[in-house]
């Protein structure tokens, strides 16, 4: 198991199962709001996984 990456808003993302690549719209209380384009899901933190990192 390799450490998990601070994630923060912007940041792709997918979950740690999935195929589909999303963007963090906004976190708060542990839960991320991600957006795939077509819909957006709420889920914890800790299910998501760092695709590439949001541009500075």
């Amino acid at each position: 198991n390799k450490p998990k990456a601070k994630l923060k808003v912007g940041d792709r993302v997918r979950l740690e199962d999935g195929k589909a690549v999303g963007t963090i719209d906004t976190i708060e209380k542990g839960k991320a709001v991600v957006n795939y384009g077509m819909f957006t899901t709420s889920v914890g933190m800790e299910q998501l996984e760092l695709v590439q990192a949001a541009k500075k």
